[in-house]
């Protein structure tokens, strides 16, 4: 049975330690744009190797170093590269973000926008806005939850859950005991060995289930 899922972006009680002027002039956050050199109009910005707290203003890059990091930021674009631990981050307006989380138990909670979200071994929560995405995390059992909008989703071993909303969806979930809310769009589903759940939602849905005892409903294909 689908559940009803609603999505907070609120910021509460912020405790910045840094920040960034930011441009307007900045280009589009590249794909894989930790492993490049800053873009045009971007300002570098570095943590240290403990757990930093920090405000981010738009266009900015950030290494984060080590440490279980907090990350805040607004509407803007982003490029926000962290290493291994339990790190958050929160970006609560419109925009375009490159996250790299690393390995570690994390939460990423984003508006509505573009961009790519990485996370490394670890039991992740991502959860974003509107907008076209590609998301992934993984080993690990993660939580993935999407809004409106055309998602590509990638997950490795674990007992994974994906709820995403309208759009034509594109999720891969790796061996474990999955559970998929695909929603509704033209949604692609495909899940590796365990004992999945699979609900492709309205419209017209191709889904497999691979090895396992598997549950499949609303999927024509």
């Amino acid at each position: 049975m689908k559940k009803q899922m609603k999505l907070s972006l609120a910021l509460v009680g912020l405790a910045a330690v840094i920040t960034g002027p930011g441009t307007q002039t900045a280009l589009a956050v590249p794909a894989h744009a930790c492993t490049l050199p800053a873009p045009s109009g971007y300002t570098v910005r570095n943590g240290t190797p403990g757990s930093d707290s920090v405000f981010l203003a738009s266009n900015t890059m950030f290494f984060g170093n080590g440490g279980n990091d907090k990350v805040f930021g607004l509407s803007g674009n982003y490029i926000i590269c962290l290493g291994s631990g339990s790190d958050k981050v929160t970006l609560s307006g419109n925009g375009n973000a490159e996250i790299d989380a690393g390995n570690g138990r994390n939460t990423i909670l984003i508006g509505s926008g573009t961009g790519t979200i990485t996370t490394g071994t670890g039991s992740d929560k991502i959860t974003v806005g509107n907008g076209t995405r590609t998301i992934n995390a993984g080993n690990g059992d993660n939580k993935i939850i999407s809004t409106i909008g055309s998602q590509d989703i990638t997950t490795g071993n674990g007992d994974d859950i994906i709820y995403s909303g309208p759009g034509a969806d594109t999720i891969s979930a790796g061996n474990g005991d999955n559970f998929v809310d695909a929603g509704a769009g033209d949604d692609t589903v495909t899940a590796g060995t365990g004992d999945d759940e699979i609900d492709g939602g309205d419209d017209t849905d191709t889904c497999e289930g691979g090895s396992g005892l598997n549950t499949i409903v609303n999927c024509e294909l």
